[in-house]
């Protein structure tokens, strides 16, 4: 019976990690001048969360450029924000999903 109580792993949130490494991002589309550079925080399978100076609304499409002590040539991702939390003087905490999936080595590049 108490096996029937205990959530599924798909269910459940997903396991994330510290992550290391940045991000860089076009604010408006295609612009040079509108990089933004963030520092990643948290990395999974599903989902990705950085740091950075301006926060962003809900379904904004980013396509990052993540690089790491362990990867110098950018890993280029799309990712969807799902929401943004102010934190302080640090800036903004930006909460992303995958466009498409990671792999489990690609993540590793980043924990």
């Amino acid at each position: 019976m108490a096996e029937a109580l205990q959530e599924s792993p798909s269910q459940s949130r997903p396991v994330t990690w510290p992550a290391i490494g940045r991000a860089n991002y076009y604010l408006a589309e295609r612009l040079l001048n509108t990089i933004v550079t963030v520092s990643l925080h948290e990395i999974s399978l599903k989902t990705v969360t950085f740091l950075g100076p301006t926060g962003l609304p809900a379904g904004r499409r980013l396509l990052l450029e993540m690089t790491s002590p362990k990867r110098t040539l950018p890993l280029m991702v799309e990712v969807e924000v799902r929401s943004c939390t102010e934190v302080g003087d640090r800036g903004w905490r930006v909460n992303c999903v995958w466009a498409k999936p990671i792999t489990l080595d690609e993540m590793l590049l980043f924990v």
